[in-house]
């Protein structure tokens, strides 16, 4: 049954009020016309397309309550997308909609409803060639030039629409924004000369394959039979209809056939058709191998074609018909908070996916992500392993050529004091390393350049092992984080991230143990400098406060960070309309670098405070120690420089949180630098600096402190004069 004829009665009963359609064809050719094509390579090309976009599998997706989602099986629409209509299954009806869409570059979805409940009943396609779009002219009801309704001409009768009764599918149209452009429209000429090309071709075979020629009247004839030959030849002989016919003239003396063009094996018209059939193809994006042309392709070169063509030709409509049907579906339920989507229907191919997992396994994929991708790929829930997300080489790889003997240096000598004294934690310094050089020793030796240097090498060479051990803490929670995200069921956007509070205490277990084991190392180092071999540093609770701080502070910027990394590169994909399995390739490139150079980063910058921290903490606890000086390596900043050789108490910061230090540059332009992290109370000053505090003594800060009031005096009776 015909649904439109069933909705003839209703119509014809309405009274609607539009005006006169806009013009909707363009100059090149008509929608009827563009139908009329639907032959040749035209029919395989637009029949390719269609048949796989055919193959649509709707999906809709219901957000419910606190976030979650679910996918709806037996939805409404679902329903009826598998029979639109009584005369159509869902393929046959998606299939003429992107033969209407591949032809004319549009399509029309008429919605019946039912005139009770007003819901979707069935859809029907309309002609696109039948259909007119109304626009109000009278600019003062529609300023826009909005479209007010169709119009569609069936058997003689006009049956006019509503806006909301039609769903429209257009492709971009810049010359008519009403109507779409199709691919026929567009390559007009490649598709006449194709279509002109085979006529001659056809008609020359039928016409015993002679080509036209040039009749040449010898003497002299009368007007009258003159006119006569030549009306005879022009409506009989010429034309792509007629091509290779010869003219016989009964009864005319002095007529000569001279033969024009070539026979007909040596016109070529196979590369005439050829690169017609070439032009329409580019048209529609699609390749020769898709149209069954087989020449030189391989198994490779077949497989590289099929995935270009869904992910150029058949993904994109897809989208467009989802997004076509986005407005209807808001429409049709508007009280549900539903999604309309479809499964990805890129080729998958086993062996090219195995080959690429056998040649990357331990190079550049762990065991884990293989089993990830694998498991995504064939459907499968093959549980990852442990240890799965390292990389992992032969232990028989060593390094070409003899690597340097180390020698061996003798420890030194335990005093039988310090050593071997326990603090009131209970730590046992006698487990402790030494430092390697008492360099309070040669102080007085040593310019105060070369004291620093000794003194940052000893301190830097300790915290390169610790910023290890921070790196390897960092990369364990990260391995975390990453489990957590990909054990989710990816219902929902956040489900591609992690919670950050089930992870403090963790930084705060696992970080504070090492903060306190770095701090008791360091601080020897300190207290050996200045010359301390009585303190025993103690783990007291500013120490431990300290730690937590710095903890909380540096835990909570660096899971942000990659919070907003991941926001940011799940956004891009969920955009750009990528599967699952592209999106966890996304969180895996996000956590390989979060473990490479991220948490190398922090990992050097926090185990160079703790150890600044350490060496201020063993001042503080040193009866030898009243002040501190900022010490900075050789090839520091601009901004480092400036505070070498700085001297300060104790107690006192260099710097406070919403201070700024300015300098120049290299080029003797002004910079600054603001700090808004926390007070500088000794180094780092910025990430990866790698200055250092060296103690002062109570001698040397009373003979600072007397020369500064000795200046301090100075300029105010110089000041005073000035006001005199």
């Amino acid at each position: 049954m015909n649904i439109l004829k069933s909705v003839k009665s209703f119509f014809s009963s309405k009274v609607r009020s539009f005006s006169l359609p806009w013009s909707t064809q363009t100059n090149s050719m008509s929608k009827s016309e563009a139908l009329k094509e639907y032959k040749r390579y035209v029919y395989t090309i637009v029949n390719a397309i269609s048949d796989d976009v055919a193959k649509i599998d709707f999906q809709i997706t219901r957000t419910l309550k606190g976030g979650d989602t679910n996918v709806v099986t037996n939805h409404r629409f679902i329903k009826l997308m598998r029979r639109p209509n009584p005369d159509y299954t869902k393929r046959a009806f998606i299939k003429l909609h992107e033969t209407y869409m591949g032809l004319c570059g549009e399509s029309f979805w008429y919605i019946v409803r039912g005139e009770t409940t007003k819901m979707a009943k069935y859809l029907t396609l309309l002609r696109p060639d039948l259909v007119d779009v109304v626009i109000e002219k009278d600019k003062t009801k529609n300023p826009l030039g909005l479209v007010s309704g169709y119009v569609y001409h069936n058997d003689g009768k006009t049956i006019p629409f509503d806006k909301k009764e039609i769903i429209h599918f257009k492709n971009a149209n810049p010359n008519n924004p009403y109507r779409g452009i199709g691919p026929i429209e567009a390559a007009v000429e490649y598709v006449k000369t194709e279509r002109l090309a085979s006529e001659f071709t056809m008609n020359s075979i039928n016409n015993a394959g002679r080509p036209s020629g040039i009749l040449n009247i010898k003497g002299t004839i009368g007007q009258e039979e003159y006119d006569q030959i030549k009306k005879r030849f022009k409506t009989e002989y010429s034309g792509t209809s007629n091509a290779g016919k010869t003219m016989i003239i009964k009864g005319a003396d002095q007529v000569d056939f001279v033969k024009l063009g070539m026979e007909l094996s040596e016109v070529t018209m196979r590369e005439l058709k050829e690169m017609s059939r070439d032009d329409i193809m580019i048209m529609y994006r699609t390749s020769k191998t898709m149209l069954g042309i087989t020449d030189d392709v391989n198994r490779a070169s077949a497989k590289e074609a099929k995935s270009v063509w869904f992910e150029n030709v058949i993904i994109p409509r897809m989208d467009t018909l989802v997004d076509g049907l986005d407005g209807f579906i808001m429409d049709e339920f508007k009280s549900e908070d539903i999604e309309l989507s479809y499964e990805d229907p890129s080729p998958k191919y086993l062996d090219v996916r195995s080959e690429e997992w056998s040649l990357g396994h331990n190079k550049w994929l762990t065991t884990n992500q293989i089993i990830r991708e694998r498991n995504d790929f064939l459907g499968t829930d093959v549980e990852e392993v442990e240890g799965g997300d390292e990389i992992y080489q032969s232990i028989a790889l060593v390094p070409m050529g003899t690597p340097k003997a180390t020698p061996e240096k003798t420890p030194p000598k335990d005093n039988g004091k310090s050593l071997k004294k326990k603090d009131n934690c209970g730590h046992d310094h006698s487990k402790i390393k030494k430092s390697k050089l008492d360099i309070n020793v040669r102080r007085k030796e040593l310019s105060r350049k070369e004291f620093g240097e000794i003194f940052r090498a000893e301190l830097f060479t300790r915290q390169k092992q610790w910023a290890t051990k921070y790196q390897q803490g960092l990369n364990s929670i990260l391995d975390e984080q990453k489990k957590e995200i990909l054990s989710h069921n990816r219902k929902t956007y956040d489900d591609w991230k992690f919670d950050p509070k089930k992870y403090e205490g963790k930084y705060l277990e696992l970080f504070q143990k090492l903060g306190v084991e770095l701090f008791r190392e360091q601080a020897l180092v300190a207290l050996n400098a200045a010359g301390d071999t009585e303190t025993i540093f103690e783990i007291d609770s500013e120490v431990l406060n300290y730690i937590a701080e710095r903890v909380k502070l540096f835990s909570g910027q660096f899971d942000q960070e990659t919070l907003t990394y991941i926001d940011q590169s799940i956004g891009e994909g969920y955009q750009a309309g990528e599967s699952i399995s592209k999106l966890r390739k996304r969180i895996d490139s996000i956590f390989y670098d979060a473990k490479s150079v991220r948490s190398e980063r922090v990992a050097r910058t926090e185990t160079i405070a703790h150890s600044n921290e350490a060496a201020l903490e063993a001042y503080r606890q040193s009866p030898m120690v009243a002040g501190q000086e900022w010490s900075t390596e050789s090839g520091a900043c601009e901004f480092c420089q400036v505070m070498d050789g700085k001297i300060i108490g104790l107690q006192t910061n260099f710097f406070t949180v919403g201070e700024t230090l300015e300098t120049l540059d290299a080029a003797g332009n002004p910079i600054s630098m603001v700090f808004d992290y926390t007070n500088v109370t000794h180094p780092p000053l910025h990430p990866n600096c790698q200055c250092s505090i060296l103690p002062v003594s109570s001698d040397a800060m009373t003979k600072i402190l007397k020369k500064a009031i000795k200046i301090k005096k100075k300029v105010k009776k110089q000041e005073q004069k000035a006001t005199e």
